[in-house]
């Protein structure tokens, strides 16, 4: 126990390896008690969104990551996504990726999904005037139709005479897609995230 005290007060004073931040809470968490909070670091910051989840944002497996990607059916990425020419077009490919945005973007993508929702990606519902309700992203326009691609993938053509409300959307990201993820299965999605350069 006292080891495992020292490195919780090496983790709320900023002096512990951040690639272990994850396994020293979680053990604390068990070997201190759940009563015991005061062992366990704050991380609460209501000025960053992302500070719960710092413990994520090293430390993962690539490797791991990259088999939650194209195999977890929970989150089904490789669904939206596309990646080395595999998976969906709904969401941004995420070649190269890496070399675009940085670990922070990459973590609140997938855990604040509507806070920076990524050009073109957001969801645009469309009200026909027969009253059916169709949502995709927007793949092309003119004057005479709107083409939404759903989340399967699937594209359908609206003649713009047809359509009686439009409306934008939140990001096509399922915004519970983190409730899927253990804190470790994110970590490890992070790490696979920020190799893709």
């Amino acid at each position: 126990t006292a080891a495992i005290e020292k490195l919780v007060a090496d983790l709320r004073g900023g002096t512990l390896d951040p690639s272990i931040a994850l396994e020293v809470r979680e053990a604390a968490g068990l070997r201190l008690g759940e009563q015991d909070a005061t062992m366990l670091p704050q991380t609460h910051d209501p000025a960053d969104p992302l500070a719960d989840w710092h413990d994520v944002l090293v430390g993962g497996d690539p490797d791991r990551g990259h088999r939650i990607f194209r195999t977890k059916a929970e989150v089904s990425c490789v669904r939206c996504h596309q990646a080395a020419g595999q998976g969906g077009e709904v969401g941004p490919k995420l070649d190269a990726i890496a070399s675009k945005r940085d670990g922070r973007y990459l973590l609140e993508a997938i855990v604040l999904p509507n806070a920076k929702v990524a050009d073109g990606y957001a969801t645009t519902v469309i009200i026909t005037d027969e009253g059916l309700t169709l949502s995709g992203i927007v793949v092309a326009e003119d004057g005479t139709a709107v083409t939404l691609r759903d989340a399967d993938g699937k594209e359908r053509k609206i003649p713009t005479e047809a359509i009686d409300e439009r409306t934008s959307g939140p990001s096509a990201m399922p915004a519970d897609l983190v409730g899927k993820l253990s804190r470790r299965e994110l970590r490890d999605l992070v790490a696979w995230l920020q190799s893709l350069r």
